[in-house]
């Protein structure tokens, strides 16, 4: 007798449908998809007991027409493709033809419809049965009810969380949508409850500011930069303002939410020294790319996308977002290259004797197959990086500098009037900020290697060991003498000077995992020498309660004004905090 059995229809939709939903939050965000693509400026999203009970989407969109609303809720029927090529092209966020059919197996489904031209009609959905359209009264857009989920698949149901919980899934779908189609006008309920109303709001940073605590005002970074075919845009928040997770960091590639590990490593890469490790900043991106270089139809739930160049978009997110901390600071350089600057002898900086070349310690390597973008220069020029300058902390940059217009604390902090405040700098760490990017600068430059006493040699898993052999051309480009040893083996000759100290076992094989992950992607190995130059530039930093001349601090804030990085220390702690008249006010109770 034949063990195997062919399932009958309702079950293996059933079971599809498992794939797509899993709770109530995936219906909602399928539904508000269907929503954006029936070109919907309104929608309103109804919840009650957690979206167990009952999810509804309310929509002005197109409408469906009468026709449409039986084959709405079949299995792989869509309007948005007609065959496997136009997948790679399309621009709507549904193209399966799975949400609609998934729902209605998993919970009982009315659709109410209406166009512009006709009459409204509604239909109802369960499993395989579809009722016949029937006329009713609605305006025009699309309302869909869904009630009752996993109400006929009990294992499924015992698995949903409690009603606050389902509740919160909802709203942080909800918000992403919000945050990042500001176009869009969103309303969620719970009940008799307002969850959460961008009525009216079409401005990014009003909506942050409006969903997230009120110190976010002082620290949002605008992002808007063209990196080659890549554009990306939204806000961040800078250095000094962090979390102790990533629910906070929100991605739509070409407008569809996602959640990928390229874009928040490139995150990660951009701020890694600025803050400390496990802090994370908050952010809403919008990523633009060619439609072809992203294939969408790799999650069931449509939550991460494949991209065709992932080492080129990891390297343009992350000098998209540093182009933006640079301007933010009033940097006048916009290349990933350290700022090149001569910190005041009077601040007894230790000299150097390495010519003055800067070499990106970005562009150590290239992979010679990755494609070669030009890379836009938008920072502000020297001159109206100068005025900005000047009309920040003026006077104190005046040259004509007179006693009064800063004081030290301590002998450790050091006060300068603003314009409109007062700003208080560590003096320690403010130079200790100043030395790192020196000594990183420095060693970017450093081509020098020696010879190991005894090779080592380091074992490699098959995968990576074929990565090796791809890609060996790029420790040579990073002064590394490396050679195949045996079967996954190599064998380290020589390394560049600054490294000596670096444990090889484990930089190797993480330079070979980033090329596996993100290929074509530039490695700044500066990082693995993060303790070492923190270590030095601290020990040589102005210390805490020294008096310094009115020279030396004029020398100080000036250094600290060109340096590449000047939202914190190596460490991680600000390095300056400024003190406005609002805020004064406040202090005093004026306001």
């Amino acid at each position: 007798m034949a063990k195997i059995k062919a399932l009958d229809t309702v079950t293996i939709n059933k079971i599809a449908a498992g794939e797509v939903i899993d709770r109530p939050a995936s219906i909602v965000k399928e539904l508000i998809e269907n929503s954006i693509d029936a070109g919907a400026t309104i929608i309103k999203v109804h919840i009650e007991e957690g979206g167990k009970k009952l999810i509804q989407i309310s929509d002005n969109g197109n409408g469906i027409d009468k026709d449409d609303l039986p084959l709405a809720p079949l299995r792989h029927t869509t309007s948005k493709i007609s065959s496997l090529e136009d997948l790679y092209s399309a621009t709507s966020f549904g193209f399966r033809g799975e949400a609609l059919a998934s729902i209605s197996h998993a919970a009982s489904v009315k659709i109410t419809s209406k166009t512009q031209l006709a009459p409204a009609y509604q239909i109802t959905a369960k499993e395989d049965y579809i009722s016949t359209p029937e006329e009713t009264h609605a305006t025009k857009g699309t309302t869909i009810r869904v009630s009752d989920l996993f109400e006929d698949i009990p294992v499924r149901r015992k698995f949903l969380k409690t009603n606050s919980t389902e509740l919160s899934y909802i709203t942080d779908y909800v918000l992403q949508f919000v945050l990042l189609r500001p176009d869009i006008d969103f309303l969620l309920t719970h009940h008799d409850k307002e969850i959460l109303n961008s009525m009216g709001i079409s401005d990014q940073e009003t909506l942050l500011l409006k969903h997230f605590t009120k110190d976010l005002k002082n620290h949002l970074i605008k992002v808007d930069e063209q990196v080659g075919p890549l554009k990306v845009s939204g806000y961040v928040t800078d250095p000094n303002l962090t979390f102790g997770n990533r629910q906070k960091q929100y991605f739509s590639v070409n407008n569809r939410l996602v959640s990928n590990p390229t874009l928040k490593k490139a995150v990660e890469q951009s701020y890694r020294d600025m803050i400390v490790p496990k802090r994370f900043p908050l952010l809403a991106l919008s990523i633009q790319l060619d439609s072809d270089s992203i294939d969408v139809n790799i999650h069931p739930q449509k939550t991460d996308v494949k991209f065709l160049n992932p080492g080129f978009v990891f390297d343009a997110l992350k000098k998209g977002i540093r182009l933006a901390l640079q301007k933010h600071q009033l940097s006048d350089t916009a290349s990933d290259a350290p700022y090149q600057y001569s910190p005041s002898q009077a601040l007894n900086t230790p000299p150097s004797s390495v010519e003055k070349t800067v070499v990106a310690s970005d562009d150590l390597f290239q992979v010679k197959e990755s494609p070669k973008w030009e890379y836009p220069v938008n920072a502000p020029t020297q001159a109206e990086t100068q005025t900005a300058m000047n009309t920040l902390l003026t006077p104190q940059l005046n040259e004509n500098l007179v006693e009064g217009t800063y004081f030290q604390v301590c002998d450790t902090y050091i006060v300068i009037k603003g314009v409109d405040g007062l700003w208080l700098m560590d003096q320690h760490a403010v130079h200790e900020r100043i030395l790192y990017e020196k000594f990183k600068e420095e060693n970017a430059r450093d081509r020098s290697r020696q010879a190991l006493l005894l090779s080592e040699v380091i074992e490699l898993s098959p995968e990576l060991f074929q990565i090796y052999e791809e890609h060996e051309s790029v420790f040579k480009d990073l002064n590394f003498v490396i050679e195949i040893f045996g079967d996954n083996q190599i064998t380290v000759r020589e390394i560049p000077n600054s490294f000596t100290q670096v444990n090889l076992q484990n930089l190797v094989p993480d330079i070979l995992e980033q090329l596996k992950s993100e290929p074509g992607s530039r490695q700044d190995v500066s990082f693995e020498k993060k303790d070492k130059l923190q270590m030095k530039a601290c020990k040589a930093a102005i210390k805490a309660g020294k008096k310094l001349h009115p020279q030396e601090v004029k020398s100080l804030v000036t250094d600290f004004l060109q340096s590449p990085s000047n939202f914190t220390c190596p460490h991680g702690r600000p390095l300056y905090i400024s003190i406005d008249k609002n805020k004064l006010e406040k202090l005093f109770l004026r306001t």
